[in-house]
C-alpha cells in the first residue's frame, strides 16, 4: 500500500512539473552585449537573429505566439485589447513581476520565434503593455532587421 501511494505521489509530482508554466528570462546586459544586443535602460533589444542568439546562449528561447498570448490572459489581460490592458493595474503589475516592461504608454514590442506565413522577412511580435500581438492577415509583424525587445523563455514553451 505504501509503495503504491509513494508511485501515486510521485506520478503527480511529474505530472505537474511536464505542465509547468514556462519561465521567462530577461538577458542579462552582458548576454545581451555580447550578443549582439544593446540595452535599453534595463531591456535588451535586439535583430531577430541576434535575439535567437542571445536566448539560445542562456539554454532558452524566443517565446512563441501562443505562450505569449497565453501570459496575456493568465495576468488578466484581454489579447490585442490596448485600453483595457493598459488602464488594467492588475495586468500591468503581473506582466511586471514576469520580467516584461511595462507603464508610460510606451510600445514594447518583444520578437516571438513565429516567422510571418505572408512575408518571411518579418516576425510577429507581441507588446507587452498593451498586450497586442495583432493578427497574421493585417499584422506582419517588423522586419528581422529591426531591432525589438527580447525575453526568452524555458519550460512549457
Amino acid at each position: 500500500m505504501k509503495t503504491l501511494l509513494k508511485l501515486a505521489i510521485a506520478t503527480l509530482i511529474l505530472t505537474s512539473v511536464a505542465q509547468a508554466a514556462p519561465k521567462w528570462i530577461k538577458p542579462s546586459k552582458s548576454v545581451c552585449v555580447d550578443n549582439g544586443g544593446t540595452m535599453e535602460g534595463k531591456e535588451c533589444k535586439a535583430t531577430w537573429d541576434d535575439a535567437k542568439e542571445i536566448c539560445s546562449s542562456m539554454n532558452a528561447q524566443l517565446p512563441a505566439i501562443g505562450k505569449f498570448k497565453g501570459m496575456i490572459t493568465n495576468c488578466g489581460g484581454i489579447v490585442n485589447n490596448y485600453r483595457v490592458n493598459t488602464a488594467n493595474l492588475s495586468y500591468q503589475s503581473c506582466i511586471k513581476s514576469l520580467g516584461f516592461a511595462a507603464g508610460g504608454n510606451n510600445f514594447y514590442w518583444y520578437w516571438s520565434s513565429n516567422v510571418s506565413e505572408k512575408d518571411t522577412s518579418y516576425v510577429r511580435v507581441m507588446d507587452s503593455e498593451a498586450g497586442d500581438i495583432g493578427n497574421e492577415e493585417d499584422n506582419y509583424g517588423f522586419p528581422k532587421s529591426n531591432d525589438k525587445y527580447v525575453i526568452c523563455v524555458r519550460g512549457g514553451q
